[in-house]
């Protein structure tokens, strides 16, 4: 599982968005060739804010490889199946 470090800039009833930078953990992902994310230098996510984090908080996000890869098949193929039914 890779970590990655992120700040929070927005807190939405219980929803924190959180601030990625792209950088060493985008640079061993399995699906680097085909992620539009790595090509930018931030993205944003949006977590379920059960730590009760606060506005500009630094957090430790860990995503497994299995959700990683799952994501982006979602990301990809789900418009292909629209575009076919």
């Amino acid at each position: 599982m890779e970590k990655e470090m992120g700040q929070v800039i927005r807190i939405e009833e219980e929803k924190a968005d959180i601030l990625l930078h792209s950088g060493e953990v985008c640079s061993h992902c399995s699906v680097l060739f085909s992620c539009t994310t790595a090509a930018s230098a931030d993205r944003i996510m949006t977590f379920e804010n059960s730590l009760n984090a606060r506005l500009d908080d630094r957090v430790e996000i860990e995503l497994s490889e299995k959700t990683r890869i799952y994501s982006a098949l979602l990301i990809f193929f789900m418009p292909s199946l629209f575009i076919i039914a």
